[in-house]
């Protein structure tokens, strides 16, 4: 209805045909400055009331803060990497072409004549040579495959009768856009120590380093990444391991397949989280990026109004996030926003979280004690950045409210019918590479020889 286009290059008759509505030039959509990006904010600052388990509102806090993140962010207007989130978003090039396209959805003067066919005054269409790609989305490529595999259970038509097959199915074309955003502008994972100290034990100091213009994850709060860290040998086999997962994306104890109890929130109510680590020593302890929320009974909550107790938010910040800018009372008003200052769990003592000049990544380090002969074997370490959009806690959590009610029942029988058929091993990148395998998404790897140290 509303655009970046000034009126005397729109052609309002079709619009106005089919749906009663007259499409209008509306300045908030042009990209490139702080106004479009509010103009996001309005849906991506969700502020929702905190109710308890016995459903009394006891006050509010942010459930999402995209926007708010950008704005304390080096990527915010006056900032020395200044973005709009269009600049990311929609970008109006692909592939180091620029767009230009006529776009019709329902009619244009190059169709065939037929009967009440309105005249080309009305429907000759203006090419719009600032066309932006419409990449809205995160890292989500598992709903999206549950639309490409299930599309009759779901009610997708795969193919735009318009277009037929002669084009990508927008569905396909999706795909690559997300896995093109993993790859190469979400994060990166770096190795930066490799050593054999003094007392025998291989160290390793690893720094992850977020490429977007706010906390990584964002949005909803069950979103998660995570580094897995494997210690091998000269044929590949794993002898030491942090982060491994099985075939359902649970993360495991080192190089067995034993599940951690911080991965089964509602079969163990009480079993610790991982919290955020600047040192990781034991193969139970896992560096993974998150948000915690507890209900009112002590327990962990994907809920969107349980939220009562923020117990940790070690997400990754954007270059130059500030804690302390969201406390000041001229800025921000509101202290809902004020609340956001705090920072929660361990990250709080970790100033790559709270000292602008560091936020924007992260540095963790790995001090393994093995015995002589498993270190007379170590020929390389293998670290992984991973994104899980749908982690195994938060389907454990919906599969649990199937009891609440037919309604709800019936959508949940559904959900557990398309994850526990999910083929999530076959997508690949442009190189041929699997980037999708046992539930999380490949954002960035990289390998170091330990080059004969031991």
């Amino acid at each position: 209805v509303y655009g970046p286009y000034p009126n005397d290059t729109i052609v309002p008759k079709p619009m106005e045909n089919a749906v009663g509505i007259k499409p209008e030039f509306r300045n908030y959509f042009i990209g490139g400055d702080s106004f479009s990006s509010d103009t996001c904010g309005s849906c991506h600052n969700i502020l929702l009331p905190k109710v308890t388990n016995e459903g009394v509102i006891v006050g509010a806090s942010y459930e999402q803060t995209t926007h708010l993140e950008w704005v304390n962010s080096d990527f915010a207007p006056g900032g020395p990497e200044f973005q709009s989130c269009a600049d990311c978003h929609m970008q109006t090039h692909y592939k180091g072409q620029d767009l230009s396209f006529e776009i019709a959805n329902i009619e244009s003067n190059e169709f065939a004549p037929t009967t009440n066919r309105l005249p080309d005054e009305d429907i000759t269409l203006t090419k719009r040579d600032t066309y932006a790609r419409h990449a809205l989305h995160g890292l989500n490529v598992f709903i999206n495959q549950m639309f490409q595999q299930f599309p009759v259970l779901l009610g997708f038509r795969q193919i735009d009768y318009m277009t037929g097959s002669s084009v990508t199915p927008q569905l396909i074309t999706g795909e690559r856009s997300m896995v093109n955003m993993a790859k190469n502008e979400t994060a990166s994972i770096k190795i930066q120590d490799l050593e054999i100290t003094p007392e025998g034990q291989l160290y390793v100091k690893l720094k992850v380093i977020n490429h977007v213009g706010h906390f990584l994850p964002s949005g909803v709060g069950f979103r998660r990444v995570f580094i897995e860290f494997l210690v091998r040998d000269v044929d590949g086999n794993v002898l030491w391991a942090s982060g491994r997962t099985n075939e359902l994306g649970a993360i495991l104890k080192g190089t067995t397949n034993e599940v951690l109890m911080s991965e089964q929130p509602v079969k163990f109510a009480n079993a610790p989280f991982q919290p955020h680590y600047q040192t990781i020593t034991e193969d139970d302890q896992v560096q993974i990026y998150q948000e915690l929320i507890k209900d009112s009974e002590g327990n962990l909550t994907t809920s969107f109004l349980r939220r009562i107790e923020d117990v940790k938010d070690n997400r990754l910040r954007p270059n130059g996030y500030n804690p302390e800018l969201f406390a000041n009372p001229v800025l921000f008003p509101s202290p809902y926003i004020q609340a956001l200052a705090e920072t929660h769990g361990q990250a709080a003592f970790d100033p790559f979280y709270t000292d602008p000049a560091l936020t924007g990544a992260d540095v963790i380090e790995y001090l393994i004690s093995l015995d002589e002969q498993t270190l007379s074997q170590v020929h390389d370490i293998q670290v992984t950045l991973y994104n899980q959009s749908i982690p195994p806690f938060y389907l454990q959590q919906r599969f649990r409210d199937a009891n609440r009610g037919p309604a709800e029942k019936d959508e949940i029988d559904r959900l557990y019918y398309l994850t526990s058929h999910l083929n999530v091993n076959d997508v690949i990148d442009e190189a041929g590479n699997q980037v999708l395998k046992d539930w999380k998404l490949f954002i960035s790897s990289e390998t170091r020889k330990l080059n004969g140290l031991q």
